[in-house]
């Protein structure tokens, strides 16, 4: 028994719907954040690029999150409520975010941004690709130190992971 073709396509637009209501709150702020798609299910909130802001949403409402404890400090409806820039600017100063890494061509302003392949399908032929824009973020240095390394060999090219 497997999910029917509607309810896929319902919780797609739903997801798509969310996405589209974090953008809009985030869109006005001067606080440089970006709202970055990880999958079709999940965003981030980017702040500088290099700090993930310590947040959940689920269903229409988003949590702003003390990760050390776990307690929500702020949860917010994103079809009703807007965040106040201060409270939020004060949250990132006063809360330890994520850190995000990116890996770099070189001392380029390219970045990985996602992957090709030789032959589709076929890992051995799997090839990095690298962009100014949009590109892969990791929450893990060690899992982008491998990466930046193999791909570094491979490519006879110095990749850097950066914040």
């Amino acid at each position: 028994m497997g999910i029917s073709k509607n309810k896929s396509i319902d919780d797609f637009n739903f997801y798509e719907n969310r996405y589209r209501l974090i953008l809009n709150m985030f869109k006005d702020l001067n606080l440089n954040i970006e709202v970055r798609k990880l999958n079709y299910k999940n965003v981030a909130l980017i702040h500088n690029g290099n700090e993930v802001i310590n947040c959940r949403s689920k269903g229409n409402l988003i949590k702003f999150i003390d990760e050390f404890n776990d307690e929500v400090l702020l949860e917010l409806n994103l079809e009703t409520d807007k965040i106040d820039e201060n409270w939020l600017k004060e949250y990132i100063e006063s809360y330890p975010q994520k850190k995000a890494y990116r890996i770099q061509y070189e001392d380029s302003p390219l970045y990985l941004s996602g992957y090709n392949f030789l032959i589709k399908g076929d890992e051995s032929t799997k090839y990095p690709v690298f962009s100014s824009k949009g590109c892969k973020i990791y929450f893990v240095k060690e899992h982008a130190d491998e990466i930046a390394e193999h791909f570094g060999k491979k490519m006879n090219a110095k990749l850097n992971v950066v914040q």
